[in-house]
């Protein structure tokens, strides 16, 4: 098994700079007085992703992280760095709408344009932190529950987690194809011509007849264009190749099947491994350090048509 200190030092620096981007986003919304709901709203959204992050600071939870594969370990960073990435593009956003805020307070119009273009793609950004979370959420998850079946006796309560996890992360994995699937749809129909859905912001905001002559209605002028929509996507995409790698760890774990220092003598028998199954799925097997003296004899690994009756006679 890896060292855990290995592992924290790049992986402690890449979860450093997220934690702070999230909690310096909660600072800047709440320092906003006149904040619209559309964007306090976030709070709540970014400081969930900001625990799920910091329980990855842990010990122990570097300690279970070790039992993923090196292909693993580098796409959750790579999600976790594109998270990060997803949050620096909306602070830059926020930079802008406040640029000319005082005491305080969004200006007039910057609130009027936040609520007429950047619904859309404000709701594309609680939809990544809520895929932040789960996503972070399961591969914490799987790491404890690895590390929980390489130091213990794989026994049926292991099994059943296991294939209880599988079953989650690939509900997760839809859940993230259905909203890269939205997004694109989303993106596709946001023209020049055509603002965000409306709500009641773009409603209220409508009525003004005093917005200054450089408002303007095209959803592509806004301070930030695409990149953050951009960036979420790419999110998307990282985040479907962890789990894609958790969904493949998870089936090595639960099908893996480890037998060592096993000695038969004096006419001893022993069947171990898979014997007379049915199924079909792939199984993993590490056997070694296997004796057998003074009549002692036994099958390992994989048989079938085995009569037991007849062998332990």
């Amino acid at each position: 098994m890896a060292d855990p200190f290995s592992i924290a030092a790049g992986a402690l620096g890449t979860i450093g700079l997220a934690l702070q981007t999230v909690n310096a986003l909660c600072s800047d919304i709440q320092a906003i007085q006149n904040a619209p709901a559309l964007i306090t709203s976030l709070d709540k959204d970014f400081k969930a992703v900001h625990a799920i992050l910091g329980q990855f600071n842990a010990l122990a939870s570097l300690q279970s992280l070790t039992t993923l594969r090196h292909e693993t370990q580098s796409a959750l960073w790579l999600a976790i760095h594109q998270c990060e990435q997803a949050c620096q593009s909306f602070r830059t956003k926020m930079d802008k709408w406040t640029s000319r805020s005082t005491e305080g307070k969004m200006h007039r119009w910057v609130r009027a344009r936040v609520g007429l273009f950047e619904v859309a793609e404000i709701g594309f950004l609680k939809d990544a932190l809520a895929a932040s979370k789960e996503t972070m959420t399961a591969a914490l998850a799987s790491a404890t529950l690895f590390s929980a079946a390489q130091t213990a006796e794989t026994t049926n309560g292991i099994k059943d987690n296991l294939t209880t996890q599988q079953t989650e992360l690939t509900q997760v994995l839809q859940s993230l194809d259905e909203r890269t699937a939205y997004i694109n749809l989303q993106l596709a129909s946001l023209t020049p011509e055509t603002p965000a859905p409306a709500d009641s912001y773009t409603h209220f905001f409508s009525q003004d007849r005093n917005l200054p002559t450089d408002f303007s209605h095209s959803a592509h002028n806004v301070p930030g264009g695409p990149y953050l929509a951009t960036d979420i996507l790419s999110f998307f995409h990282h985040s479907k190749q962890l789990l894609t790698e958790l969904l493949s760890d998870t089936r090595a774990a639960r099908t893996e099947q480890r037998m060592e220092n096993i000695h038969m003598e004096d006419g001893g028998k022993l069947l171990a491994g898979t014997i007379n199954t049915q199924g079909k799925e792939e199984i993993s097997q590490d056997i070694k350090d296997v004796s057998a003296v003074r009549g002692g004899h036994g099958i390992l690994g994989v048989a079938e048509n085995i009569n037991i009756k007849d062998f332990f006679k």
